[in-house]
C-alpha cells in the first residue's frame, strides 16, 4: 500500500511538469548542440568559409546556440522569480553532478587518447563549476544563490525604477559591450540582465510586447538566416563581415535576446497536453550539454574527430545534412541516457543524506 502511495505521489509530481516548457528545453538543447557543431567543426571555420550550400545548412541549424542558452535562462528565472529562500540541496546536487560528469569525461578522454593527463586539468574537472568548466551552469548556480536577494530588491523597486535598472543593464551588457567587442560585462552580467528582464515582464508591467507579438519570432529567425547568408557573401571580399556573423551569434547579442523572448512566450502560451515522452526527454536534456560542453579537448575530439565535421562539410549537401542531423540526435540521446543513469542511480550513491 505504501509503495502505491509513493508511486502515486511521483506521478502527481511528474504531471506538474509543463510539457510545453519541456519541449522548449529539448529544442533548446538541440540548438546548443547544433551551434557547437557550426562553431567548432571544420577547424572552427564554417561561419568564415566561402558561401556554399553546406554553410547555409549550418546557418539554418547551427546559428541558435545562444538562443537556446537564453531560453534555458529565461525558463529557469521565470520560476526563480518567486523564490524566497536559497535551495542549498539543489545547488550541492548540481555542483556534484557537474564535477562527476567533468571528471569522468576527462578520465575517459585520457584512456582513449583524446587528451593527455594534466594535474591542472584534473583539478579543474573536479572543481567543475568553481573552475568555470561549464560556464552556463556556473552562472546559473550564482543566480540560484542570489535570486532570493534579487527578488526582495526588485519587489521593493517601483516600475519606473525597474525600468531604469533594466535599461542600464541592457545598455552595458547588450549594447556597449556588444558593439565595442570588449568584455566590459561578462556572461554573469547576461544572466543577471535576463533575470531582471523576465522579472520585470512578469511582475512589473501590464502590457507585455513580447508576449502579445510573440509570432514575430518566426520572421525574426528568417531575417537572421538571410542576414548571415548576405554577410557570408560579402565576407568573401572583406573578412569584417564574417565578424558580424559572430556578433549575431555571440552570448551578448541583442538580436538573440529579443528572439529568445518572443520564442519563450510562444511556448508559454502553447498549452500542450501532458506527454510522458516529451517530459522525460526534457527532464534529462541537460545531459547532452554535460557531455560536450566542458573541457576544451572535447571540441577537437568530438566535432572534427569523432563526428568528422570537416570531412562531411566538403561532401554533397544531402550527405552533409543527413550526417549533421544524425550526429546531433545521437549526441542528445546519449546525453539523455547518461543523465538518466546518473540522476536515478549514481546520484543516490554519491549523495545519500541531501
Amino acid at each position: 500500500m505504501k509503495k502505491k502511495e509513493v508511486c502515486k505521489q511521483d506521478n502527481i509530481r511528474e504531471n506538474k511538469r509543463n510539457t510545453s516548457f519541456e519541449l522548449m528545453r529539448i529544442l533548446s538543447m538541440f540548438m546548443v548542440c547544433a551551434f557547437h557543431w557550426q562553431l567548432h567543426g571544420y577547424n572552427d571555420s564554417i561561419s568564415s568559409s566561402n558561401l556554399c550550400v553546406n554553410q547555409i545548412i549550418s546557418f539554418v541549424f547551427g546559428s541558435w546556440g545562444i538562443l537556446g542558452v537564453n531560453l534555458f535562462f529565461i525558463l529557469s528565472f521565470y520560476f526563480l522569480n518567486k523564490k524566497k529562500e536559497i535551495s542549498y540541496s539543489k545547488i550541492i546536487r548540481l555542483v556534484i553532478k557537474v564535477s562527476f560528469f567533468g571528471t569522468t569525461i576527462y578520465i575517459i578522454g585520457i584512456l582513449i587518447g583524446a587528451t593527455n593527463f594534466s594535474y591542472i586539468q584534473m583539478i579543474k574537472s573536479i572543481l567543475g563549476v568553481f573552475a568555470y568548466q561549464y560556464w552556463f551552469i556556473t552562472v546559473y548556480i550564482i543566480i540560484l544563490i542570489i535570486a532570493p536577494m534579487l527578488n526582495k530588491i526588485l519587489a521593493e523597486l517601483s516600475t519606473r525604477e525597474c525600468h531604469i535598472l533594466l535599461s542600464i543593464m541592457i545598455y552595458v551588457t547588450y549594447c556597449l559591450s556588444w558593439i565595442i567587442g570588449n568584455e566590459i560585462a561578462g556572461r554573469l552580467s547576461c544572466g543577471i540582465t535576463i533575470y531582471i528582464l523576465i522579472y520585470t515582464l512578469e511582475n512589473k508591467i501590464n502590457y507585455n510586447f513580447f508576449e502579445k507579438y510573440r509570432i514575430l519570432a518566426i520572421p525574426g529567425i528568417i531575417v537572421g538566416i538571410l542576414g548571415e547568408i548576405v554577410l557570408s557573401y560579402l565576407g568573401g571580399n572583406n573578412p569584417i563581415f564574417y565578424k558580424m556573423i559572430e556578433k549575431l551569434q555571440t552570448t551578448n547579442s541583442p538580436y538573440m535576446l529579443i528572439i529568445s523572448l518572443f520564442v519563450f512566450y510562444i511556448f508559454k502560451n502553447m498549452k500542450l497536453n501532458y506527454n510522458r515522452v516529451v517530459n522525460f526527454l526534457g527532464k534529462y536534456a541537460v545531459g547532452a550539454y554535460l557531455l560536450h560542453g566542458g573541457a576544451s579537448f572535447i571540441k577537437d575530439y568530438l566535432w572534427d574527430g569523432l563526428f568528422e565535421v570537416g570531412k562531411y562539410y566538403k561532401l554533397a549537401p544531402p550527405k552533409y545534412i543527413t550526417h549533421y542531423i544524425i550526429c546531433i540526435i545521437l549526441l542528445f540521446a546519449v546525453g539523455v541516457i547518461c543523465d538518466f543513469i546518473y540522476s536515478n542511480f549514481l546520484e543516490k550513491v554519491l549523495i545519500r543524506k541531501i
